[in-house]
């Protein structure tokens, strides 16, 4: 658990770390809740949850955690290019997409960790979650104010 790290800092850096990941793939391409090709299959609001695995702890440690649909450009080539990103980077990859796996996940220095994910059909789905930070440390825990999407610029 990280201490000192804040809500409005885990909220932003989580998405900075998306905003940064996003920029290895083709202008074009974004990170959406609602894919256009599956309305009905959107992600949730970025938010932030319990860091333990019971029902019983009231105000325990807290992360941010947020998921989206990678749109503009065919899956499989991308997650290929975030996996590519992140190595660069010297991040620590778990597993990856190659050889036949579905899905990539990876951990930055600061802790935060982010996931790219294939769907059956071949569609792109990013997630990152903060490192965990006591619950007395948070602001706007109900309502973070997560962005709907994120652009590649």
């Amino acid at each position: 658990m990280n201490e000192s790290l804040t809500s409005n800092v885990a909220l932003t850096e989580s998405i900075q770390t998306l905003a940064r990941s996003l920029a290895a793939l083709p202008v074009g391409v974004s990170l959406v809740r609602v894919h256009p090709e599956f309305p009905h299959a959107h992600m949730m609001f970025g938010r932030f949850e319990p860091c333990y695995d019971d029902n019983m702890t009231v105000e325990g440690p807290v992360r941010f955690t947020a998921r989206f649909w990678v749109t503009g450009n065919a899956g499989p080539s991308n997650a290929q290019a975030l996996l590519d990103r992140w190595r660069e980077w010297e991040w620590d990859v778990y597993d990856s997409a190659e050889n036949g796996r579905d899905t990539t996940r990876v951990v930055s220095p600061e802790g935060y960790k982010v996931i790219a994910q294939l769907s059956v059909d071949g569609h792109l789905s990013v997630g990152v979650s903060s490192p965990c930070f006591p619950f007395e440390n948070g602001e706007n825990l109900d309502n973070p104010g997560a962005p709907a999407a994120i652009e590649r610029r």
